[in-house]
């Protein structure tokens, strides 16, 4: 089951609300002798994680939940996955003694805390009716959001359901544009993302590159801005670690973006491109202002 992108976070007594886990979705199917880890799609992920496929449990069930790693701070990091030990937070039970999935959501989650489960299983403790405040709470942490889940809802195993919605911190900024990538099927005739950077001490830092949230009016147009300033030498100071076909343009314009966060690596995480701003000058876009180190709301 699929939650629906909710735009703002909300407190209701009708909804129960937990930490949305930035890690690897997986179905477990566990028993006696044995644990199968499946993906979203359907693949067999236990290699990936053995330390999971370990545990067992007394009764064949069905569980479903988010395998994560935490960095030292104890705050879930998706980039931790496969180099440090993972746990299995657990937060719905599909299957024990039958299909359980037409159950309320909560008598499956009082079958749930009734279960002892081995490490590195974790159960997941809602909140009920206060979600705003869970929102801010796991934002100050760095967390990725909270999922609502409607009291009374059934499981619909492949939908995606607005009786889950989740809330995503959303961070916004402002980025340089230093050249573009070559587009690809409808975007051959323009371009397929923007390459962004700040300027730092040294000179202009690559941070990554975005294509979600351009529209065809906007390629277009942009892609006429970006003609004239081509040049041959790259503007950024460090390797450009995507690939693709890529044209460098003089650093002059501006673009205002949204993203989950910063990587590890000093990169933007699933950014999306919102419009090109007039309202500062390039040279002000910068690593101390825009960079991985401030808190952006």
């Amino acid at each position: 089951m699929l939650a629906t992108a909710w735009e703002r976070a909300f407190s209701d007594p009708g909804w129960w609300f937990e930490v949305k886990w930035d890690g690897y979705r997986t179905l477990a199917y566990c028993g006696p002798g044995r644990t199968e880890l499946r993906s979203r799609r359907g693949n067999d992920v236990a290699y990936r994680f053995p330390e999971v496929a370990a545990m067992r449990v007394e009764a064949n069930v069905v569980l479903d939940g988010e395998i994560v790693a935490f960095d030292d701070g104890g705050t879930p990091s998706f980039f931790l996955l496969g180099q440090r030990p993972a746990n299995f937070i657990v937060f719905d039970l599909l299957f024990q003694d039958g299909d359980r999935c037409d159950l309320p959501y909560e008598a499956r989650r009082e079958l749930l805390g009734q279960m002892s489960l081995p490490n590195p299983a974790v159960i997941s403790q809602p909140v009920l009716g206060d979600g705003e405040a869970l929102f801010d709470a796991v934002g100050e942490r760095g967390m990725e959001g909270i999922v609502a889940k409607k009291a009374g809802s059934l499981y619909y195993p492949g939908q995606r359901s607005p009786d889950w919605r989740k809330v995503a911190h959303k961070h916004r900024g402002k980025a340089v544009v230093g050249g573009y990538l070559a587009g690809e099927g409808a975007r051959a005739l323009t371009f397929g993302s923007l390459l962004l950077g700040l300027w730092a001490s040294d000179g202009l830092r690559f941070i990554g590159s975005v294509g979600s949230g351009l529209t065809d009016r906007s390629l277009r147009e942009i892609g006429d801005r970006l003609e004239p300033l081509q040049r041959t030498r790259s503007p950024f100071i460090n390797a450009i670690d995507v690939p693709g076909q890529k044209t460098f343009v003089d650093p002059v314009l501006v673009a205002e973006i949204e993203y989950r966060q910063w990587t590890p690596f000093d990169r933007l995480r699933t950014p999306v491109f919102k419009g090109l701003t007039v309202d500062v000058p390039p040279h002000s876009v910068t690593w101390e202002t825009e960079g991985p180190h401030r808190t952006i709301g």
